[in-house]
């Protein structure tokens, strides 16, 4: 094999190597990304079970329906 094909082959490997350590930082982002959100979910998932005991729902007479249900419609009649 002649040098010129030698250093082609070789630039090509540096090229692939280069684009591979680019996605391995990528990969490693999403990954940090979503060991955050895991260590979150449980936290606000705690929180809003919390709230939900704290406050009431607006018209939680389920025979009343849902609050916009309530609101005044306006007059049909003419």
């Amino acid at each position: 094999m002649d040098s010129s094909k030698g250093e082609k082959i070789e630039e090509v490997l540096l090229l692939i190597l280069h684009k591979v350590d680019k996605h391995d930082k990528v990969l490693e982002e999403i990954r940090e990304n979503v060991m955050m959100l895991n260590q979150m979910t449980p936290s606000h998932s705690l929180l809003i079970q919390l709230l939900d005991q704290l406050m009431p729902l607006p018209n939680s007479d389920p025979t009343k329906g849902w609050p916009y249900e309530n609101e005044a419609t306006p007059n049909t009649e003419i």
